[in-house]
């Protein structure tokens, strides 16, 4: 095998493969990078355990076809080296890969290609749908980051993504707080529905870079394998991404996303912002809470903790029709926060209901974002939140 490549391109894919494929002592076993050379194009492949790219490179020529397996890892370090110097010579010595660039010459070694784990074609059965990249972008910035990627419970670490109804949309959550967004999508190509681990968004952010140029971005086309366990994404005519799906029974959302609460006003999110990171940024979350108050008087929050003290704010502004009554929700102050820095209106819609029940934001009807109430502590029952700043 012999190609010429561009240095630049290779480096930042050989950087994407590296991650894919970090984490496994033998290399058909996850930590090596395939490169195959056909007479039209060049291709790099990787894989983990729910995870497998194949990348075309858009800028390579094949001088000699084949196949071979090289270190992720040792491979992307050797074409950072020499990311700047035009365009890379790789071929294969025996059982060695070399790798030249300007002055600069690697020997790495390699094994062949035939037992790798190939990473699967766009090859479908069922329905496909393509959507611009910039839209499936806004989904996952607005809720990837709910996932509980850490946590080892079978409900919060996967992300559902529902193509129905004329809509693209996902949904997921932690336990204690529930983000969904959607966009339009008219198709008549059918629905499907299925549960993606939240990794699989942040790898499809890599791949989408590594595959844009600098003035436009593609097109995903997505659909399912046809023994239905993985979710493949076309990305424009330069990648494949396909990722195990997770099995098994998702809990329905659908309830706690319907409620329908007593009391709803339109708040200022810059200013909803404001005043909840005045008080998240001296440490006050998790465990440790805070009191929101929604009034005539606007929206107050308090917190305090023997180890924090306390602190206080009020959003004093009139007319925003939460009622005479006031209403005390004692729940994370930086899920709330986590929420508004997600939003890009100006305005958020807020309905409450009472002290045990969630928070709800809303943004135009196509993101929804529940935050569930937590008991609140017992020095908070005689508390009144009146500063106003």
């Amino acid at each position: 095998m012999k190609i010429t490549a561009s240095a630049k391109e290779l480096s930042a894919v050989a950087s994407l493969v590296a991650i894919i494929a970090k984490g496994s002592e033998s290399l058909f076993q996850g930590a090596g990078v395939l490169i195959e050379a056909k007479k039209d194009w060049v291709e790099i492949q990787a894989c983990d355990s729910s995870t497998m790219l194949r990348f075309k490179l858009a800028e390579s020529d094949t001088l000699e076809e084949g196949m071979i397996v090289v270190s992720a890892d040792t491979f992307a370090k050797a074409l950072k080296a020499v990311s700047g110097d035009g365009l890379v010579t790789i071929g294969t010595e025996k059982t060695k890969v070399s790798i030249r660039a300007g002055t600069s010459r690697f020997s790495l070694p390699s094994e062949p290609g035939d037992g790798f784990r190939f990473a699967p074609r766009f090859d479908t059965e069922g329905p496909v749908h393509t959507v611009a990249w910039h839209r499936i972008a806004s989904l996952i910035r607005r809720t990837v980051f709910v996932a509980d990627e850490t946590g080892t419970r079978y409900a919060t670490n996967q992300v559902v993504m529902a193509v129905r109804d004329g809509s693209v949309s996902l949904t997921t959550t932690d336990g204690r707080r529930i983000a969904r967004a959607r966009i339009e999508h008219e198709s008549t190509d059918g629905d499907f529905t299925v549960s993606v681990p939240p990794k699989a968004f942040d790898t499809l952010k890599r791949v989408v870079a590594a595959a844009s140029t600098a003035v436009t971005s593609p097109n995903l086309t997505f659909g399912i394998s046809p023994e239905g366990n993985l979710l493949l994404v076309k990305v424009g005519d330069r990648a494949v991404l396909a990722s195990c799906l997770v099995a098994g029974d998702y809990p329905d959302l659908e309830p706690p996303l319907a409620i329908s609460l007593p009391v709803s006003a339109s708040v200022p999110r810059e200013a909803f912002l404001s005043l909840v990171t005045r008080v998240t940024g001296l440490g006050f979350k998790g465990s440790n809470g805070a009191l929101f108050t929604f009034g005539p008087n606007g929206i107050g929050l308090v917190a305090k903790s023997s180890g924090l003290g306390e602190a206080a704010s009020r959003l004093p502004v009139d007319g925003f029709g939460f009622g005479e009554e006031e209403v005390r929700i004692f729940t994370d102050p930086s899920f709330v926060a986590d929420a508004l820095k997600a939003m890009e209106t100006e305005t958020v819609a807020v309905s409450i209901g009472s002290e045990i029940e969630p928070i709800f934001l809303r943004e135009d009807d196509l993101f929804t974002y529940v935050v569930a109430s937590m008991q609140q502590p017992d020095e908070f029952e005689s508390t009144v939140v009146g500063v106003e700043v």
